[in-house]
């Protein structure tokens, strides 16, 4: 562990071992949200025995959480030896295949069933036999079963 003397307390980061002012027990600093009500105004370092305030923490200027993460997500793929993979591309509305969406799902206050294989489903379940619901052509929208 990382040992730090008071007068440090300006350099913290979250988990580094310091002795805490007010407890005067070796302590490990954590990084804690200050909130107004439901909003977050600010970070700061306390103690993790006694919750004694250390340090504030000062906000990233210029560096935006997307960077930031692309950064360590390149920096953990370089630590395993790996290549950063692509970012999922988002799923379009007529290429999801939700057992809600298919010809064969029975609604049913109770029970959910898929008329095809004879069982239980849920609506979010999916299946290599899916068969798009016909669409009503007065109204646009897909036909109830």
């Amino acid at each position: 562990m990382l040992k730090m003397s008071n007068h440090d307390m300006t350099n913290l980061r979250s988990g580094a071992a310091a002795v805490c002012p007010a407890c005067r027990e070796e302590s490990l600093a954590k990084r804690t949200k200050r909130m107004e009500g439901w909003t977050c105004v600010g970070e700061y370092f306390a103690c993790a025995l006694c919750g004694a305030h250390w340090a504030d923490v000062e906000p990233d200027k210029g560096t935006s959480h997307e960077k930031r993460g692309s950064e360590r997500l390149e920096a953990l793929a370089g630590l395993l030896g790996e290549s950063v993979p692509e970012a999922p591309k988002p799923l379009t509305p007529g290429c999801v295949t939700f057992c809600k969406d298919c010809l064969h799902f029975m609604r049913h206050p109770f029970r959910d069933r898929c008329l095809l294989h004879g069982r239980d489903t849920g609506s979010m379940d999916d299946c290599a036999s899916f068969e798009r619901r016909p669409v009503d052509q007065n109204t646009g929208e897909e036909e109830k079963s």
